[in-house]
């Protein structure tokens, strides 16, 4: 990802996560992250600086430090490589693709996901579970290039209702008598 293109990210989170661990530094938003490849440590002053931070952003965006997380790991024994994206879905004011996974959907936010395709749409997405957490790994050829936070709670009863009845009234349109009731089965 782009240094310009994780600045906006940051920008609009307000926040920033430094994840240091061994050889590498991921820089990220909380909801994504990405590595800054030749660096091994940044101090908060070499962070604005390179971010362009000024004094009026003094106070609007927070700096926090953390250490490696197990999914910066890139060779992940348990994670599943996603297929293209079922469909595209707005709620509220937040757009997200959709993905099938074995263990279940997987909503990922598409202005965390459109900075990797932008550049040369090279990138493949997989799936990871730790700890509860269902994370998208970003790759390209053998490496971990982003990760991004898959949105978890989603999937209410409010939601299954209206996929339920947009499945309803557009099986009646094409004439069909639709299967049993979706939310029986959950």
């Amino acid at each position: 990802m782009k240094l310009k293109n994780l600045e906006k990210l940051i920008r609009k989170t307000g926040y920033v996560e430094v994840i240091e661990g061994g050889d590498e530094l991921w820089i990220g938003n909380g909801y994504a992250a990405a590595p800054l490849y030749d660096f091994r440590r940044l101090s908060d002053e070499q962070l604005k600086a390179l971010f362009n931070f000024t004094e009026k952003d003094e106070g609007k965006i927070v700096i926090q430090h953390i250490g490696a997380d197990e999914l910066l790991v890139n060779d992940v024994k348990d994670e599943e490589l996603l297929g293209p994206a079922l469909l595209g879905l707005t709620l509220g004011e937040r757009e997200y693709e959709v993905f099938e996974s074995r263990q279940g959907t997987v909503f990922v936010p598409t202005e965390l996901l459109r900075p990797y395709f932008s550049e040369d749409g090279s990138a493949r997405l997989f799936v990871r579970r730790f700890n509860d957490r269902t994370t998208v790994a970003v790759k390209k050829g053998f490496f971990l290039c982003g990760l991004i936070e898959a949105s978890q709670n989603l999937i209410t009863r409010s939601l299954c209702e209206t996929l339920e009845t947009l499945y309803v009234d557009t099986a009646k349109q094409l004439d069909e008598t639709p299967p049993g009731a979706l939310l029986a089965q959950l």
